[in-house]
């Protein structure tokens, strides 16, 4: 999936296809086509973006429409004749890239954005011969390569582990960053999850604890029924502010006004790309200890670690940024710190570079 669609994958993969573009890359994004309102043509913020109906495709109940999606991506590669060919696997489109290898063929480089959660395996079928194929296989952090090693049968150290980038150009706090006394925030896709009514729980814990503390949920989803009745129920309406999607350009100084972001997931996030974006706002994260959201947030130093699904441990951290914001400003602080170091999208592209340099030089030494 791509732009205008908006998510962690969505987000980064634009990002790295902008970087790359920047430096004289051509770069063409093959995506699946879900909304008819879109064309199947279109140049998004300079990107060439192709639509093809893969999901629709994928269902096996109209099989016109899978032959005719094969014949369109085999033209579509055929005509735009990459180097590289990056499969960022969220689901099985490539499918649709092994089957038409023979009418065009390039060097294949994998990332994993999907958790593998619970020991489940993807193994067989499309899975084992995308692995099998694949010049380099990437996780987008260490507790999914893990993850992933276990769900396609590779060793763990055949995954190499490369964290999305964020351009910290795009993100800067104000020259003088607010105090951590602003609302909480929250932002993502409101499915349960991501753990948003777990965070309007855990406000009703802090309010009732006698402290006078605000919610901004940010984004939309299947969810926004449910958390409207929760609020309703638990006598929050003044308290929580359903923001509903915006923006991506606005998601900084939401965040730059806020005293902590919470990210209360419910799965094993594979990567968490709003903590990082929290981190570069200054802004401490209160986030489950799950998946790549424990190599980002340091437990009392950038931020809080809390049990998964458990309001009343997010409440009493909520209650810790709320008793001493110089502490929690100081931790915001130090998670600037940290995200530049390790998640410079200009680092992550260079990475890339090398990867795909490699996967084609392995091809010509065949």
């Amino acid at each position: 999936m791509y732009l205008p669609d908006l998510g962690g994958l969505e987000t980064f993969t634009s990002r790295l296809a902008h970087e790359l573009c920047t430096r004289g890359h051509e770069v063409m994004v093959a995506t699946t086509w879900n909304d008819p309102s879109l064309p199947q043509r279109q140049i998004v913020d300079g990107i060439r973006v192709a639509r093809l109906p893969f999901h629709k495709a994928m269902r096996g109940d109209d099989p016109l429409t899978t032959m005719r999606t094969l014949k369109a991506a085999a033209a579509l590669k055929a005509e735009f004749r990459p180097d590289v060919i990056h499969v960022h696997f969220a689901d099985p489109n490539v499918f649709f890239h092994l089957r038409t290898r023979a009418a065009y063929d390039a060097p294949m480089v994998v990332t994993f954005h999907i958790p593998f959660s619970d020991g489940r395996t993807a193994r067989g079928g499309v899975v084992d011969e995308m692995v099998g194929a694949a010049r380099a296989l990437i996780a987008v952090s260490t507790a999914n390569a893990r993850a992933v090693a276990i769900g396609v049968g590779v060793p763990v150290n055949a995954i190499e582990v490369l964290c999305p980038g964020v351009p910290d150009v795009e993100w800067v706090p104000p020259a003088q960053p607010r105090p951590c006394s602003g609302p909480f925030v929250f932002v993502g896709r409101l499915v349960r999850d991501k753990g948003c009514d777990i965070a309007v729980e855990a406000l009703a814990g802090v309010r009732a604890a006698g402290w006078p503390a605000s919610l901004r949920i940010v984004g939309a989803g299947p969810e926004t029924p449910h958390l409207q009745a929760l609020i309703e129920a638990r006598g929050l309406r003044p308290s929580v502010e359903l923001a509903g999607g915006v923006e991506p350009r606005a998601v900084p100084g939401l965040m730059a006004e806020a005293c902590a972001v919470l990210i209360p997931s419910r799965y094993a996030e594979p990567f968490g790309m709003v903590a990082v974006e929290a981190a570069l706002m200054c802004r401490p994260v209160i986030a489950a200890a799950t998946g790549g959201l424990q190599e980002i947030v340091v437990h009392e130093r950038t931020g809080y670690l809390v049990p998964v699904d458990d309001p009343a441990a997010l409440s009493a951290h909520m209650i810790r940024v709320l008793a001493d914001p110089a502490a929690a400003a100081a931790m915001g602080n130090a998670g600037r710190a940290r995200a530049l170091s390790r998640y410079s999208l200009h680092a992550v592209a260079d990475r890339y570079l090398g990867i795909y340099s490699a996967a084609t030089q392995r091809e010509l030494d065949g």
